[in-house]
């Protein structure tokens, strides 16, 4: 993975078990997996990130009603610090990564996408909810 971008040959998915995946796609292979969301992943959306940011930013929203905001930078460092341990990393260990911040929505989420400018976020189902990533509530 590139030092402060993601590259443009991995990709991010989400599963049904709540995973998300993070693909080398040329190689065809899952670089690392992250435990996001306790059912099914229904949205995740990168921040338009400045091309000289330090750091890729995205979301992600699932059926327990959590909407995770995740730091590539933060991730990529806890992957390291996991495999640089003394007691060797075993399979929870590489799965359980801190998000950035968490939200909880009161409904269920079907959607979300990240502003194009702003530190802003829309999630959708029942209604749809404005969201910034000062509050712990919805705009």
């Amino acid at each position: 993975m590139a030092k402060n971008k993601y590259n443009l040959t991995d990709m991010i998915s989400g599963s049904a078990n709540g995973e998300l995946i993070f693909w080398n796609v040329p190689e065809r292979k899952a670089l690392f997996q992250i435990n996001a969301h306790h059912q099914f992943v229904r949205g995740l959306s990168f921040a338009n990130n400045h091309a000289l940011s330090a750091d890729t930013i995205f979301v992600s929203a699932g059926d327990d009603k959590k909407i995770n905001l995740w730091s590539l930078n933060k991730l990529k460092q806890q992957h390291q610090e996991i495999l640089d341990g003394d007691s060797g990393a075993d399979f929870a260990q590489l799965r359980n990564y801190q998000a950035r911040a968490s939200y909880l929505s009161k409904g269920l989420l079907h959607g979300l996408d990240h502003s194009y400018a702003d530190d802003l976020f829309v999630t959708g189902g029942a209604v749809v909810q404005l969201w910034n990533y000062e509050r712990s509530a919805p705009l």
